[in-house]
């Protein structure tokens, strides 16, 4: 027989209770009668442990319990004041944001400005130009009136008709911008006489300075029917226009000398002479 065989047929076998003691089970030999209560009495030192294990579990849970709602008070708060920062941060964001907007259409609206300022500046300035060269061109005008209005120079001792062609005639060319004058025109026969005896003098015999002065006697400047003008743009503008008012060249060597030679107001002047004296 086995030790605990032996210790069962000797005391019974032992179980265990839902109090944590264990009770002997009768069995043969025994010598209590089945059925009785077989309860082994505990010992005084086990069971002051046992509750000495249940008071420091009970104080460790009490500890414990403060701690678990401190460290979830602490996650709470540290997860607002994360929460608190990122939306912190958010609106950080959205300001910046806004600013960087505001200044980019304050920007704008300053560069929008400044083309139309510079357009108003522009338009202004053309303005000023235009009314500057109104002003300008009404003030010739005036001047051009004025001069029309007056008796034009070297018109003295020209016969009237020859005298009033060329006034119209300086009138419709100051109109076009050239100062159309007289360089000469009635001459006395004292004064021709010297010129055509300068005219001799130059050129070595009277047949050759009849080509450029006439005599006295012969001269249409002694007559009062001819005058010589300047400068050359405004003698070729006459030659181009003067038919209007009945003065033409005479003289292809002279491009200055000028009479009333035309027919009739309008009609074609002659032709061209070679020379005077010719």
């Amino acid at each position: 027989m086995s030790p605990k065989e032996q210790h069962a047929e000797q005391g019974g076998e032992e179980m265990s209770t839902s109090e944590g003691t264990r009770v002997r089970r009768a069995g043969r030999g025994s010598g209590r009668p089945q059925g009785s209560n077989d309860r082994r009495p505990r010992r005084p030192g086990q069971a002051r442990g046992r509750r000495r294990a249940r008071l420091l579990l009970v104080a460790s849970l009490a500890l414990l319990v403060p701690v678990g709602l401190q460290v979830n008070r602490t996650m709470a708060e540290h997860a607002a004041a994360s929460q608190a920062a990122a939306d912190q941060a958010v609106a950080s964001q959205a300001e910046a944001d806004k600013a960087v907007a505001d200044q980019a259409a304050a920007d704008q609206a300053a560069a929008e400005q400044a083309v139309a300022d510079q357009a108003a500046a522009d338009k202004a300035a053309a303005d000023k130009a235009v009314a500057d060269k109104a002003a300008a061109d009404q003030a010739a005008a005036v001047i051009r009136k004025a001069k029309a209005a007056q008796p034009a120079a070297g018109t003295e001792g020209l016969e009237p008709s020859l005298s009033q062609a060329f006034s119209r005639a300086r009138a419709a060319a100051l109109a076009a911008g050239l100062d159309l004058q007289i360089n000469s025109g009635f001459r006395t026969a004292a004064a021709q006489q010297l010129l055509y005896d300068a005219a001799i003098a130059e050129y070595g015999s009277p047949e050759k300075a009849r080509h450029w002065v006439l005599p006295p006697a012969e001269s249409d400047h002694v007559k009062g029917l001819a005058i010589d003008v300047a400068p050359p743009a405004a003698a070729a503008w006459l030659e181009k226009n003067g038919v209007r008012y009945g003065l033409c060249r005479r003289y292809l060597n002279e491009w200055w000398h000028f009479e009333l030679l035309a027919p009739a107001i309008g009609q074609r002047c002659p032709a061209l002479e070679p020379y005077a004296g010719g």
